[in-house]
């Protein structure tokens, strides 16, 4: 089986903290994605700033900022459109900052 192309989108509002967590479980897992695209929400507390530091060094993670705070679904589309276009991901699973994932095949398993 051809492995499929799968990029994670996170959006940040605010909660660099909780979508650093984020990153951590998701590196964790096996399957290898094309890539992670973080979309801050226009977040006035240098949260961009403090998640590259976090992820120095890591692998396929794309930051984007929004010139304002666009919603939670126009946000995300910002990180759907990256990820079909730049990283050209067959699929794209969209999670909230807080979501920590537990199960390492969980990627496998959704597809």
């Amino acid at each position: 089986m051809i492995e499929k192309r799968v990029a994670i989108v996170i959006l940040n509002y605010l909660n660099y903290k909780d979508t650093i967590e984020c990153i951590d479980s998701i590196e964790k897992m096996k399957y290898s994605l094309c890539g992670i695209v973080v979309v801050d929400n226009a977040s006035n507390n240098n949260s961009v700033e403090k998640i590259r530091k976090a992820c120095f060094g890591k692998k396929s993670i794309y930051f984007l900022r929004t010139h304002r705070n666009l919603g939670y679904a126009k946000g995300n589309n910002v990180g759907i459109h990256y990820a079909r276009k730049y990283l050209r991901a067959d699929y794209i699973l969209v999670v909230n900052n807080d979501t920590l994932f537990i199960q390492k095949d969980y990627i496998e398993r959704l597809l």
